[in-house]
């Protein structure tokens, strides 16, 4: 599978969200960099996690949609991801668009929000993931792309703390 997100790309991007994730508002608004960072993780997360579900459409030859939000609605439709989790995650890849573009800015309090809520629907795709693939491909292609080590490593490396 070539996706435009790197193994290691994606595992460093979900590492500094969950570090990032109690950073308070005065922090996302005053520093440049860890706004910056933080959305540059979440653009990555979230796009790897929709090349994860295009993975497993096209492991099971179902077409994936053509918006990229709508990859986790048909996850739910063939029974992969529960319907809840698939409107949330619908929701950060519609986010994602609005960071990747930069409509209107982005608003610090909504970046904010997403950093201190929806990481656990990123942890929560990854082992629905990871599950279904230790049933369903004898590969292992989804677990290359998640790895927990390290955060804080990452962490202290990016923002030099």
């Amino acid at each position: 599978m070539t996706t435009p997100v790197g193994n290691a790309e994606f595992r460093n991007a979900k590492k500094y969200w969950f570090d990032v994730a109690e950073i308070n508002y005065f922090a996302l608004k005053n520093n440049e960099e860890i706004r910056f960072a933080s959305k540059y993780a979440i653009i990555l997360c979230i796009e790897g996690s929709i090349q994860i579900g295009k993975y497993i459409l096209n492991t099971m030859n179902i077409p994936h949609p053509e918006k990229n939000a709508d990859v986790f609605l048909v996850l739910s439709q063939h029974h992969i991801l529960h319907n809840d989790l698939a409107h949330r995650l619908g929701r950060l890849a519609r986010f994602r668009n609005d960071l990747v573009h930069d409509y209107d800015g982005v608003d610090v309090g909504k970046l904010q929000k997403v950093l201190s809520e929806d990481f656990p629907d990123i942890e929560e795709f990854q082992e629905i993931a990871l599950k279904w693939e230790r049933r369903h491909s004898g590969r292992s292609v989804i677990s290359q792309m998640f790895d927990r080590a390290g955060v804080k490593t990452v962490l202290r490396s990016i923002l030099r703390i």
